[in-house]
């Protein structure tokens, strides 16, 4: 059956990998160096600050931070492999500027864009996910050149999930995930594209090719929620399913009464998550703060 070529599928998952065959090929060149310990570290120079620091094959942002001196850069490393000696990390150029995603389907020959999210980040030093907004207002050119950079990187079959920075000179890729979008932003796709979205990643690797998919004018928003503080959850949310006006809204519980929770700083810390699609911004915007301040939790010291 066909697949996705396994060389390009390492070079998606590989960080450090995916900047080098990006500059290879001479697109969206970025600084970049891996480190295993502290004499590596040392022996880098002309870090550009501030930079990202990232495992090299890390997920769900964790250990993920921004360093923005020498100083901090040493400290934020030196946290890691105080936890995992010899652990291989990238240091990337810091790229600033709202974050979106592209999603895209393709079947060896033709790859088709979905749309994308707008994403919501918590604060430096780190880059929790917090929401993402099913976004149809950039400029097509903006879609076209992020379709055409992972074209080129030698992307084209079945699902893939980019992120990007949109800078002040355009899009500026973050990573390439070769694979499904994650953390239940899946399902809400498939809500909001109205058609078999699973089923049709599965006709592709079944060998069909591509048809023609209408993707409708609806609006998609889902929301996370994070611990703020450690301890013992007391209280939480239950599952719960609304619709009605053409909106629905689903919450979706990600930790139980009495876990011990321990913070993380990544997208590990979610105690739950909300998600809702419809036919309008503007009121799925307003369903979700409503469903949103009816949501506590209780975690105890």
């Amino acid at each position: 059956m066909p697949g996705k070529d396994w060389r390009v599928a390492y070079a998606a998952k590989n960080k450090a990998e995916m900047r080098r065959r990006l500059a290879e090929s001479g697109i969206d060149t970025l600084w970049h160096a891996v480190v295993c310990d502290t004499t590596g570290l040392a022996a880098l120079a002309d870090v550009p600050m501030p930079c990202i620091v990232k495992p090299r094959e890390g997920v769900a942002s964790q250990q993920v931070s921004l360093a923005r001196s020498h100083a901090e850069l040493a400290e934020h490393c030196g946290a890691i492999w105080a936890r995992h000696p010899g652990q291989a990390l990238l240091l990337e150029e810091y790229l600033e500027g709202p974050l979106y995603t592209l999603e895209t389907l393709g079947d060896g020959k033709e790859i088709r864009a979905l749309g994308g999210f707008r994403v919501r980040l918590s604060p430096p030093p780190y880059f929790v996910e917090l929401e993402a907004v099913w976004d149809t207002g950039l400029p097509a050119s903006v879609e076209a050149e992020v379709l055409d950079t992972i074209r080129r990187f030698g992307i084209g079959f079945g699902a893939c999930h980019t992120e990007y920075v949109l800078t002040p000179k355009g899009p500026r890729l973050i990573e390439i995930n070769y694979r499904s979008i994650g953390d239940y932003r899946e399902f809400l796709l498939s809500d909001t594209l109205q058609f078999p979205l699973f089923e049709q990643v599965l006709r592709l690797h079944l060998g069909e090719a591509l048809p023609a998919l209408e993707v409708p004018k609806r609006a998609a928003w889902i929301r996370y929620f994070t611990a703020q503080a450690e301890g013992t959850l007391r209280h939480a949310p239950a599952h719960s399913q609304h619709e009605g006006e053409g909106v629905r809204l689903t919450y979706q519980p990600l930790r139980k009464v009495g876990d011990a929770i321990q913070l993380t700083n990544s997208n590990k810390d979610y105690l739950g998550v909300l998600r809702g699609s419809g036919p309008d911004t503007t009121g799925l915007a307003a369903a979700v703060e409503l469903a949103s301040s009816k949501l506590a939790w209780e975690i105890a010291q």
